[in-house]
């Protein structure tokens, strides 16, 4: 690669229109962008990748409008140039793509696509930048995935410049040898002195040369030359600079023996390609004559002239010839004009306005094989076409006396010493013109170009060959005048070619769609020929979104999303022919529709509610083509109109009827059902609190949590308050309660639950005791058993007294002795085991009252008085 001192990038960009996906979009909700969404982030490649556009961003990059998604990629071209491939492997749709050069901040558009719809396409990119980068766009509806391959090219051998010069690139050529020539070619040069993509080569002259005679063949362009002289490329003076030498002419140069000499090649019209440069060596010429040819178009008088031509288009030429004769002893030695011959390409149809019936005045046309060349030439040859016929070449030399020649225009005079004057061009002079004087004439022809109908025959070079070269020949080379050869005359060449654009075939048919769905026509030439096609809506119908398109290549998909706009199906009507506007013959013409169907629409419930645990049947119009129904996991689970869900999710449905189908997302929610109503459906009550068993329940305490109803006793009757229902009292025996819930979410159903209540009669065991008798403070025992009147068992304890230490109790024994203290106390008769009523009272309390024992405290001595004194009783 050269150091140019500068940098460009090449930005390739691929824009497309694509269509829904056929079950659903991507959620870029929940998809990340791509890495190389920016320019900036553009990911080096070589070789080969897929991509994909989707959820990607568009910056402010789109030539086919409207994009919406786009990512970038780079790569280094390859040393000659590189090949880039793309398919496309899912997106639908108008596809563009553009070449930049720049910087992503500085973009300069290169080239770029028609932005129609295909299969794949190809680009050749010379080695120009340092790096190319590529962006792909498409609509976020369609978008998709496509593959882009790159490989080098190798077609040729090109010097981009004068110092890269090769020697395969290099001329040596033998003086009056044969003529050598060089295959190269100009698409992936990039630079040039004169015009546009200059390549070079380089002559190295021999011992013997004095002049070289340079051509350009096989081209597909205009030719520019310059041809440098020089030591080396940086020390060269200038010969020819820039100058166009038309494809297939001769541009004559004196040179310097033992000399290098340096070429560029370049182009200033046409398409650059590849093509052949001939040189040939001479030591000395000897010019006779020159000459020009005019063409005219009597079919198409404000044609071009030179083409190209229609099938069977007649073409007037007109020759003018300049021929110099010498005086004796000079030059040609004072050789006359005696023959012309035509030379012309099989394109032209010589079964109409032959050459044979056109002769010069007082001319004469003679066939092939009646006259033979008389002398040796080191630049006239002898061929022969495919046809087999004759042909006389310039350049390579090699005929040789005695050589018969192809038919031509001839005339004869009378000859001198040694000719026998018989008619024969060989045995007579040519057309008298005096020694030092110049012969002009100007002879005027028609020629036909063969009426090709097939495509296929353009490709036969021969046949499609519309060239025309006129050689004069003097009568010291045919004639009977002395033998030398007029070596520096060149043939005046016409370079003609057949318009072969418009015998191809365009490849079309016709369809049906859906309203809504992209036409997706694709249009080709048949073998694959890259000539523009264009396409013209001729009746949309009751119908948007049909454009007009010129698919450059020749090929393409026809991109338009068409609506119908009705509800009947409507045809919409294209016209393809050939987008030529170069050419003036007839273009084929093929007429195509489209069959728009209107939009399928179904009437479907989209949002369903299931209770968990149960099923539900969706169920999709009747009378369709097919169905597809798919679960939230994309599986396909139905083809019938009807689909069984038992669990939540969005479910898609393709209903199909000939070429629509719609899909429809069906959401499918889930309502959880109630907990299980009560956390139990048995009770046992009292009705009487002992203990054992609650005579009140709070309801609402069975219910288990985040359910809520309402409660109906044994005759069906609401209950005000559940929170607190009393069966104190109640008669013993079996309730059955109702219990309904109120809080279930449709479609899930509220629940009926039973409570079976066993009420039992409870009471409380009997603690009944006799009050106790009272005791004298004396040998007493009570058996206080005796005083029992429940039957339960029990136990008797002191609880309380005076002393209870002074009273003895033994299990039911209770004595009493005098040192008993009196006073009261008490006792106590605990139940030994309540707990089948373990609410209920277990202990009762008597008293037990103990009296002092009786006695008389008498005094034994006492003092009286006699008399009523006050100090002692006296009585």
């Amino acid at each position: 690669m050269r150091n140019l001192g500068y940098t460009y990038v090449y930005i390739f960009m691929i824009c497309t229109l694509v269509n829904n996906l056929a079950y659903g979009q991507i959620d870029c909700s929940s998809t990340p962008k791509p890495a190389n969404d920016l320019c900036q982030e553009a990911i080096p490649i070589s070789g080969s990748v897929n991509g994909n556009t989707c959820c990607a961003g568009i910056e402010s990059i789109d030539l086919c409008g409207s994009m919406e998604n786009g990512i970038w990629y780079s790569f280094t071209p390859a040393n000659n140039g590189s090949l880039i491939e793309i398919s496309n492997l899912s997106i639908e749709g108008p596809i563009g793509i553009e070449f930049y050069s720049g910087s992503c901040t500085n973009l300069s558009l290169i080239e770029k696509s028609d932005c129609s719809g295909f299969e794949s396409r190809s680009f050749s990119l010379p080695n120009c930048y340092a790096e190319v980068l590529i962006h792909i766009t498409s609509f976020k509806d369609g978008c998709g995935e496509f593959e882009i391959q790159m490989s080098d090219i190798n077609e040729c051998t090109f010097a981009e410049t004068c110092e890269t010069i090769v020697p395969e690139l290099e001329f040596n050529p033998i003086s009056d040898g044969m003529q050598e020539c060089i295959s190269s070619c100009l698409q992936y040069a990039c630079d040039s002195d004169c015009t546009f993509n200059g390549v070079w080569f380089q002559l190295n002259t021999d011992n013997d040369a004095t002049q070289v005679q340079l051509s350009i063949i096989n081209a597909g362009f205009e030719p520019v030359i310059s041809f440098l002289r020089g030591n080396n490329c940086s020390d060269t003076d200038d010969i020819v600079v820039c100058e166009v030498l038309p494809e297939g002419q001769y541009l004559n140069l004196d040179v310097v023996p033992n000399t290098s000499y340096f070429i560029e090649v370049s182009y200033q019209n046409g398409i650059p390609g590849s093509f052949d440069l001939c040189i040939s060596s001479v030591k000395d010429f000897i010019d006779c004559s020159s000459g020009s040819l005019t063409v005219s178009r009597p079919m198409f008088p404000t044609a071009d002239p030179n083409g190209p031509y229609c099938p069977g288009e007649t073409v007037l030429f007109c020759y003018d010839v300049e021929f110099h004769v010498d005086i004796p002893g000079t030059g040609n030695n004072c050789q006359w004009l005696q023959g012309i011959i035509p030379v012309i390409g099989g394109g032209w149809d010589q079964n109409i306005n032959s050459l044979a019936s056109q002769e010069p005045m007082n001319w004469m046309w003679l066939d092939e094989g009646n006259v033979d060349y008389n002398a040796a030439s080191s630049v006239l040859s002898i061929g022969n076409n495919p046809d087999g016929d004759l042909t006389l070449e310039y350049g390579t030399g090699g005929i040789m006396s005695g050589d018969l020649l192809p038919g031509g225009w001839w005339y004869t005079s009378p000859g001198g010493t040694g000719c026998t004057n018989d008619g024969d061009p060989d045995n007579m002079y040519g057309l008298e013109t005096p020694c030092g004087m110049t012969a002009m004439i100007t002879h005027c022809f028609e020629l036909t170009v063969r009426n090709v109908q097939d495509i296929n025959d353009c490709s036969d070079n021969f046949y499609t060959d519309l060239n025309v070269t006129l050689f004069n020949l003097a009568d010291g080379e045919t004639g009977c005048y002395d033998d030398v050869t007029c070596s520096g005359d060149t043939p005046v060449v016409f370079n003609g070619s057949i318009d072969c654009t418009n015998l191809l075939d365009i490849n079309v048919g016709n369809r049906e769609i859906c309203s809504g769905d992209f036409a997706d026509i694709p249009i080709s030439i048949t073998d694959g020929f890259e000539v523009p096609v264009s396409i013209e809506v001729m009746d949309m119908g009751n119908t948007s979104g049909a454009k007009d398109w010129v698919f450059e290549k020749g090929s393409g998909i026809i991109p338009d999303q068409i609506i119908n706009l009705g509800d009947q199906a409507e045809t919409v009507i294209f016209e393809a022919t050939l987008d030529n506007s170069n050419s003036l013959c007839q273009p084929p013409v093929v007429q195509f529709e489209l069959l728009v169907q209107p939009e399928l629409k179904i009437d479907i419930e989209k949002n369903h509610i299931i209770c968990e645990g149960s099923s539900l049947m969706v169920a999709a119009p009747a009378g369709y083509d097919s169905y597809n129904w798919y679960d939230p996991d994309g599986n396909l689970v139905s083809q019938t109109e009807n689909l069984e869900v038992n669990m939540a999710g969005d479910y898609q449905v393709v209903v199909t009827q000939g070429v629509c189908q719609v899909e429809e997302v069906i959401t499918v929610s889930q309502i959880s059902e109630l907990p299980e109503g009560l956390n139990t459906y048995e009770l046992t009550i009292c009705n009487e609190y002992i203990g054992t068993h609650p005579n009140i329940i709070d309801l609402t305490s069975l219910q288990n949590q985040g359910v809520e109803g309402n409660w109906f006793d044994e005759n069906n009757i609401l209950i005000a308050d559940p929170t607190a229902v009393d069966f104190t009292g109640v008669d013993a025996g079996i309730y059955i309660y109702t219990f309904e819930t109120t809080n279930a979410v449709s479609p899930c159903p509220n629940e009926t639950y039973q409570l079976v209540i066993t009420v039992e009669d409870c009471e409380c065991p009997s603690l009944e005791v006799m009050d106790l008798p009272t005791l004298c403070a004396q040998m007493n025992t009570l058996d206080l058993s005796d005083f029992e009147i429940t039957t339960e068992e029990g136990t008797w304890s002191i609880v309380d007294g005076p002393d209870v230490n002074s009273i003895d109790l033994n299990g039911v024994l209770l004595s009493v002795t005098e040192s008993s203290l009196e006073g009261d106390y008490t006792l106590s008769f605990k139940l030994d085991d309540i707990s089948n009523a373990p609410a209920c009272n277990d202990e009762v309390m008597v008293v037990l009252s103990i009296l002092a024992p009786p006695f008389a405290d008498l005094i034994n001595q006492v003092s009286a008085c006699n008399a009523a004194t006050g100090d002692d009783p006296d009585i």
